[in-house]
């Protein structure tokens, strides 16, 4: 009897806050939070360079992708030629997102030479990947930014590659938003 009266209070108590809207007006060492409907919250996660696993990289002889002493930054050559038209380096992820809930992600490099092209890829069933969505010809900046135009599905790993130069750089981080 007195579970069910315990229950029944709570329940009562959950639905006079959610009538009233007295939410915040309740002591705050109970630990109750009132979210209204038409309010949005953003999570960002940022990854280090040490949190990233590397996937591949490849590319035409003299392409490299190291992480840096201290996991400071990933240090990355690509290397271009007519054979290797499109050499990349290709990070997992920690854990997949999904696009729908991703305003941006955020690409910050150190120390680059030469255009990049920034790609967000999900594994496939052959375990390689597929291009979500790419943003190409970047150059100049420290720090990137795809916003994704689609909607649906998923990603799970990061790409740099370059389509007509030889580039290098040091990947820091990406972040999440």
């Amino acid at each position: 009897m007195g579970k069910m009266w315990k229950m029944g209070a709570c329940i009562a108590l959950s639905a006079a806050m959610m009538l009233t809207s007295v939410g915040s007006m309740l002591p705050s060492d109970w630990g109750i939070e009132t979210v209204y409907a038409d309010e949005t919250q953003t999570t960002t996660k940022t990854f280090a360079a040490g949190q990233l696993t590397k996937a591949f990289a490849g590319g035409a002889d003299g392409t490299s992708c190291e992480l840096g002493e201290g996991e400071e930054g990933w240090n990355v050559a690509l290397k271009h030629d007519a054979k290797e038209e499109y050499p990349q380096a290709v990070w997992n992820l920690p854990e997949s997102f999904d696009l729908a809930n991703v305003e941006s992600v955020a690409f910050n490099v150190e120390s680059q030479e030469g255009d990049i092209a920034l790609k967000l890829g999900m594994t496939n069933a052959r375990g390689w990947y597929d291009d979500v969505e790419a943003c190409y010809g970047q150059n100049g900046q420290k720090q990137y930014a795809i916003v994704p135009k689609k909607t649906e599905g998923t990603f799970d790993k990061v790409a740099i590659m370059t389509t007509k130069n030889d580039a290098s750089f040091c990947l820091t981080s990406t972040t999440d938003i």
